[in-house]
């Protein structure tokens, strides 16, 4: 959806983000650990109401990522 500006489940193309606008509330952030969030952008599809989400590019840090792969467990 983010790089197609496709839908990958009705294939429309009115879709929105709010990827780059200041964020406030309790979806603008992933929980890391205890002391670490990295930000989430939101992609809609008007269409239909499907919702996919990346993390958001400005806040994709190597340290921030390695934690990720620390505290979580891959999918297999």
């Amino acid at each position: 959806m983010k790089d197609s500006k496709q839908c990958p489940r009705c294939q429309g193309t009115d879709i929105y983000t709010d990827e780059g606008i200041s964020k406030r509330g309790d979806r603008v952030g992933l929980g890391v650990d205890s002391w670490t969030q990295i930000f989430i952008a939101t992609y809609v599809c008007l269409s239909c109401g499907f919702i996919d989400e990346y993390i958001d590019k400005e806040f994709m840090t190597e340290k921030k990522l390695e934690k990720i792969r620390k505290n979580w467990r891959p999918l297999t």
